[in-house]
């Protein structure tokens, strides 16, 4: 069994880490978080097959973990618990960034004035692999913009420049991608 050391507390069973965190014991949850945080990322490494989103599944696995610690009936199952929680987390992120991709590629087909009918997984490789050519600086106002669909002014805040300079990189980005396109 896993010793986890708060300070000068010792927490030695699941069923104190429980009993603790339901207390509202910060120490507790700090302690949970360093005894099973590197589970949880590797369920989710596991699941996702890359890190992109990692630390924000950890933190929401463990966020609901605590919001949620009063349904927990049996503190001996807290790392199954905690995993459960783990993959629902990363599956809602999955499908979040399938929707976002889903979003991308509809706006990248549109740019270029193909229908969006259904695109091969081809496609969907191509859409990825030009958005990932184009320099930040020119994909960041674009992707805010065309895909995101903010407004000039709002993507020029975000991008921290003027309405003229996100134009410019907005067009900019359009001709990077009809010429990679082109090129391919």
């Amino acid at each position: 069994m896993q010793q986890v050391h708060v300070n000068t507390l010792s927490i030695d069973s699941d069923y104190e880490l429980v009993s603790r965190i339901r207390l509202g014991d910060d120490d507790a949850v700090s302690a949970m978080y360093r005894k099973y945080a590197r589970y949880i990322a590797a369920i989710a490494y596991r699941l996702m097959g890359n890190d992109a989103d990692l630390d924000d599944i950890v933190q929401d696995t463990f966020v609901t973990a605590v919001k949620c610690i009063g349904s927990v009936r049996d503190a001996t199952v807290l790392k199954t618990w905690l995993a459960t929680i783990a993959v629902r987390s990363t599956s809602r992120y999955a499908a979040a960034r399938r929707r976002q991709l889903r979003f991308v590629e509809k706006k990248m087909f549109e740019v270029h004035g193909q229908d969006f009918a259904a695109p091969t997984h081809g496609d969907r490789m191509e859409a990825h692999s030009l958005i990932g050519q184009i320099p930040y600086k020119y994909r960041a106002p674009w992707i805010l913009c065309k895909v995101l669909e903010m407004n000039l002014e709002e993507t020029s805040k975000l991008c921290d420049c003027s309405v003229a300079t996100s134009k410019r990189r907005i067009a900019r980005a359009e001709k990077l991608i009809r010429r990679i396109r082109d090129e391919h």
